[in-house]
């Protein structure tokens, strides 16, 4: 009976012991769950700084290039008003020449008409020809005169037009240089930018389409091909698609059942991370193999940058993932589109898609 007793009490004690364990644990995963809230508090709020930097440097970039190609169209205009400055000055100088010459030849004429009229002072005529010789001279003599003032008022325009091209030339050199090291801080703010992100832990699982060395040459051959034969570019591409890149997004979409599921998805390119594009899709499935069919050139693109020539013919060359789920038929998910249209509009926010992104503005 006592060996009983003490049996019932070793395990009422173990009891005690577990339950005290038990309490520690749930205590300590309870701190631990506060410090990872934490983290993630301070993460997002360091994301939304970087982001709220970046849109502000981007801002600052445009306006320094809208800056830039204004101080160029001025320039242009005063270069355009100072040939046409050129053009008459060279015109009046031309026109002074001829007056100055005709006033020369007038000279000459009254020099030699005063010779005659001293050999024959009684010739009324010739006085009379002297008379109106200089007269015409003397308004030769006032349209010079006018001439040269008006070269001299160009002469200074022309003068006071080049000091002004000048300053703008420094000016738009030193909204390049602005230019320049906006770029560089650019840069930077990127770099942080894709820091923070990582350290939001948003990313979901993340899909790639890998290729294998044999896929890699058919598509290499596929591309000759289409090269020399350009009117069979578009089944040689077909060909690509069906053998290659449908069985392996097919495979991804199959194994994850995106064909159930809808909502906002995210295309990164791998090389540079802050450069992604972002979507909204009833069916997340049906979306991609769109995506994938422009990009390989079996439809006909878009204007999005994620069609642009630098990746045509890469889907491997991005990151795919679905980055909320705001459809799901086993799970009863049914959002309206106006909740997927205010999603997607917050992640192209969030991601700087527009800007420094892959969505078109």
């Amino acid at each position: 009976m006592l060996v009983l007793e003490a049996k019932h009490i070793g395990l009422l004690v173990l009891y005690f012991i577990c339950m005290f364990l038990l309490v520690l644990l749930l205590i300590h995963l309870g701190r631990l769950n506060k410090k990872k809230a934490k983290e993630l508090e301070s993460a997002n709020k360091k994301l939304e700084e970087s982001q709220k930097d970046l849109l502000q440097t981007l801002n600052e970039l445009k306006r320094t290039r809208q800056l830039i190609e204004s101080k160029e169209e001025e320039i242009k205009k005063l270069l355009t008003q100072q040939e046409e400055l050129h053009s008459r000055t060279n015109a009046l100088h031309d026109d002074l020449m001829i007056l100055n010459q005709e006033k020369q030849a007038l000279m000459q004429e009254i020099s030699q008409s005063n010779m005659l009229q001293l050999q024959d002072g009684n010739l009324d005529n010739l006085n009379e020809l002297i008379s109106e010789k200089k007269v015409t001279l003397g308004q030769l003599e006032n349209d010079c005169r006018e001439k040269i003032q008006l070269v001299s008022n160009l002469e200074k325009q022309n003068t006071d037009l080049a000091a002004l091209i000048d300053k703008k030339v420094a000016e738009k050199n030193s909204f390049e240089r602005q230019l320049s090291e906006i770029k560089t801080i650019l840069d930077g703010l990127k770099t942080s930018y894709s820091s923070a992100l990582k350290a939001t832990e948003r990313r979901n699982e993340r899909y790639e389409l890998v290729l294998t060395d044999k896929e890699k040459h058919l598509l290499e051959m596929i591309k000759e091909i289409a090269e020399a034969y350009p009117e069979l570019r578009t089944d040689l591409n077909r060909i690509g698609w069906s053998k290659i890149w449908l069985p392996k997004i097919q495979g991804i979409c199959v194994r994850e059942g995106l064909d159930k599921i809808g909502g906002i998805y995210k295309i990164t390119l791998k090389s540079d991370e802050t450069i992604c594009y972002i979507g909204q899709a009833v069916n997340i499935k049906d979306r991609w193999y769109m995506h994938i069919k422009k990009m390989v050139g079996v439809e006909g693109k878009g204007n999005e940058k994620l069609y642009d020539e630098r990746y045509e013919g890469h889907p491997d060359w991005f990151w795919w993932e679905v980055v909320e789920v705001l459809r799901d038929d086993e799970k009863k998910i049914n959002n309206d589109a106006n909740t997927f249209n205010e999603r997607e509009r917050y992640y192209i926010e969030l991601f700087a898609c527009k800007e420094i992104g892959l969505n078109k503005k």
